[in-house]
């Protein structure tokens, strides 16, 4: 299974051909939505509850970003399969934005891995 970034592309696409170094920084900018949204790790995990889940991806949705693995895999996005889950059917002026405090303070980048390239200000 793929970790949590891997899945996360632009909803644009990326251009066909890319240097190592633009894949790195692609990657780099995945993980950082994924804190700023609120995921507690970019490389996988988060709430069990189904509702909070919802509202993660919609903040990625938002972002500018698709999990075109989840796509690929049942032909919808997160809350087009669960369209009775309350935050897939907020506005998406309700669904919060991408926090850079949230991302930094965050545990991953507060105690597991202030180092990281996702952790840097």
């Amino acid at each position: 299974m793929p970790y949590t970034y891997e899945a996360y592309k632009k909803k644009d696409g990326y251009p066909y051909f890319r240097t190592e170094a633009q894949k790195k920084l692609d990657e780099i900018e995945v993980q950082k939505a994924l804190l700023e949204c609120g995921y507690p790790s970019p490389i996988g995990g988060g709430p069990n509850d189904l509702n909070e889940l919802a509202l993660l991806d919609r903040c990625m949705e938002k972002a500018g970003f698709i999990d075109f693995n989840y796509i690929n895999a049942f032909g919808k996005t997160w809350c087009e399969q669960r369209p009775n889950l309350p935050a897939c059917n907020l506005p998406l002026s309700q669904i919060p934005d991408r926090n850079i405090s949230m991302r930094l303070n965050s545990k991953w980048c507060t105690k597991l891995y202030p180092q990281a390239d996702a952790c840097k200000p």
